[in-house]
């Protein structure tokens, strides 16, 4: 339109005119090739690249179920087990190398001046642990065990009522003390019925090379049946465990040749009411009792604050009535006191010596050797003493035994003890 315009309102000579419509043209050519660069330069600048996406990387889920333990059968579920033991090692030195040609030095009582001995510490060692204390905390004894070894015979017990068959001239009771509930109150809790009889066996074949008296040990069952509690939460300071438990274990020692005792912490609650109630067990040959004058308290004691007492007017009585079981069944009947302090038990001269009841003193208690020992060489030099029994407590925490250290080895309880004990009880 320009050039229209600029032909239709000037007069121009040709000559002129095609200088001008060759300049214009120069022009449009470099417009349009200065924007052909333009465009090619644009071309070449890289595009802004896309947002990434951003994925959440997804949670692992494990896919491996919880595998439910099994149930403790018959015996309740035990609660956690108690810590297991770390065995502890004796450190030993390591040597220094030697460079060769340099002699080592050895420190003497005066070294030289020049000299820096070396002291070289040797631990005392320590005697080595009973194996048996390591079973009692493996860890494998909290799974269901498979069946103990075919049983070993007992010998035969004549039943004879009227004349009863004597019992611990015949059998030596090798006890596993405890709750027939589960774990708590000693070891028998501990582990599954048929860990506790091989358990038990592997106790009796460590004792039966000091064993001199020919009596046959027999595994037992030490069960709580009376248990002392607070008085704040039973009006009696104790509790009963259910009789139906009480026969199912006795059910299980009957079919794997064991023993059974049956224990009453009374509390506050009446001595004679508590043996008429598991009375009717002790019809069973094997089965036995025991009482705990830690436990029996007047109206102003509590368990574990004070400690009880027992006369022997309260041992006569029960005497009295496991005589006649012993009559009416036909084998004598056992009857283990505890005992660890002189006012446990009272009055010892007025015990009577009832023919069909095999009265056991207990020495219990806790501590070093020596204590333990006296207490037990007291007891059988005392009115009363029939038989005697050896508590041994095996608790230990970070592989440390608590109670009884050092550990009496078979070897040294069955040499010491005299008379050997026919009962051994392990708590």
């Amino acid at each position: 339109m320009l050039l229209s315009k600029s032909a239709n309102t000037h007069t121009a000579s040709p000559q002129k005119g095609c200088i001008i419509s060759t300049f214009t043209q120069i022009r449009h050519y470099l417009s349009v090739f200065f924007l052909l660069i333009v465009a090619a330069a644009c071309a070449r600048t890289p595009a802004n690249p896309p947002a990434p996406i951003v994925t959440p990387t997804p949670q692992a889920v494990s896919d491996v179920q919880p595998t439910l333990l099994p149930i403790n059968t018959p015996t309740s579920i035990p609660s956690p087990r108690a810590p297991t033991p770390i065995p502890s090692k004796t450190p030993t030195g390591t040597p220094s190398p030697t460079p060769t040609g340099t002699a080592t030095a050895t420190a003497t009582n005066t070294p030289l001046p020049t000299d820096t001995p070396t002291i070289t510490l040797t631990p005392t060692p320590e005697p080595p642990p009973w194996p048996i204390l390591s079973w009692l905390w493996d860890p494998a004894n909290f799974a269901p065990a498979t069946p103990p070894a075919p049983l070993p015979p007992l010998p035969p017990l004549a039943i004879s009522p009227g004349s009863p068959s004597p019992y611990l001239t015949q059998f030596r009771l090798v006890a596993f003390y405890g709750s027939p509930e589960g774990r708590g109150l000693g070891i028998l809790g501990n582990q599954y019925r048929n860990e506790t009889v091989r358990m038990l066996r592997g106790v009796i074949a460590e004792y039966q090379p000091w064993v001199t008296d020919g009596r046959y040990s027999i595994p037992t069952f030490h069960m709580i049946t009376t248990v002392a509690k607070s008085c704040s939460a039973y009006p009696l300071c104790s509790r009963q465990i259910d009789k139906s438990l009480i026969y199912d274990w006795l059910v299980t020692a009957e079919r794997n040749n064991a023993a059974v005792v049956l224990d009453l912490q009374i509390g506050r609650a009446n001595l004679m009411d508590e043996f008429e109630r598991v009375r009717e067990f002790l019809y069973y040959p094997h089965v036995h009792l025991a009482v705990d004058p830690e436990f029996a308290m007047n109206d102003e004691q509590e368990p574990g604050i004070q400690l009880g007492t027992l006369d022997a007017a309260d041992i006569n009585q029960l005497q009295a009535e496991m005589e006649k079981i012993a009559l009416e069944m036909g084998v004598n009947r056992v009857l283990i006191v505890h005992q660890f302090k002189d006012s446990m038990f009272t009055n010892k001269q007025d015990i009577i010596n009832y023919p069909h009841v095999e009265l056991v003193i207990d020495g219990d208690g806790y501590g070093p050797p020596g204590p333990k020992i006296r207490n037990y060489l007291q007891y059988a030099s005392e009115p009363g003493f029939e038989y005697g029994g050896f508590k041994m407590f095996t608790d230990q925490a970070n592989g440390q035994l608590i109670y009884d250290v050092p550990f009496m080895l078979p070897e040294r309880v069955m040499t010491v003890l005299v008379p050997q004990p026919v009962v051994l009880i392990f708590q």
